[in-house]
């Protein structure tokens, strides 16, 4: 009964994986590059100049498989927000939202960043520097964004 009880208290390898690489993305994070690639529509005027996020302390558990959203705050080119996140367990990528922030002001720009940052993604840490890469985007088909960041 004692290893019963034991067993329950311990994490999945599933979630060890998750955590670990949750591990290496919560943290701040500073943008020294925002790209757009693959079929960029004409009315798509995006220009990076700078901005930050900082994701918070967040658990993956089994029990929250495919529902525990995490998140925190972004901030580019001066528009506040809240950059959220899934771990897709099964393809390794997450799931980008973007929330607005209790002072967005200009919602156009906001709809403009949601339409860009929602969508699957893959992270890579290496260090201090955060590689983000777009798979797939959820808003305009055929659109890739990338990032780079380096930890605050």
């Amino acid at each position: 009964m004692i290893a019963g009880l034991a067993a329950c208290d311990k994490d999945s390898a599933e979630e060890k994986m998750v955590n670990a690489e949750f591990s290496k993305i919560q943290a701040n994070w500073s943008f020294s590059s925002f790209k757009l690639a693959g079929q960029v529509p004409d009315t798509l005027q995006f220009n990076f100049n700078s901005g930050n996020f900082r994701w918070a302390s967040c658990k993956y558990t089994d029990e929250g498989k495919y529902s525990q959203l995490c998140g925190g705050d972004i901030a580019i080119n001066g528009l506040d927000g809240y950059l959220t996140y899934l771990y897709d367990v099964d393809h390794k990528q997450y799931q980008f939202g973007l929330l607005e922030g209790d002072n967005t002001k200009d919602k156009m720009q906001y709809s403009l960043y949601r339409k860009i940052l929602t969508g699957k993604w893959t992270i890579e840490v290496v260090g201090d520097v955060l590689n983000a890469t777009q798979i797939e985007n959820d808003s305009i088909p055929g659109l890739k964004a990338s990032f780079v960041a380096n930890k605050q």
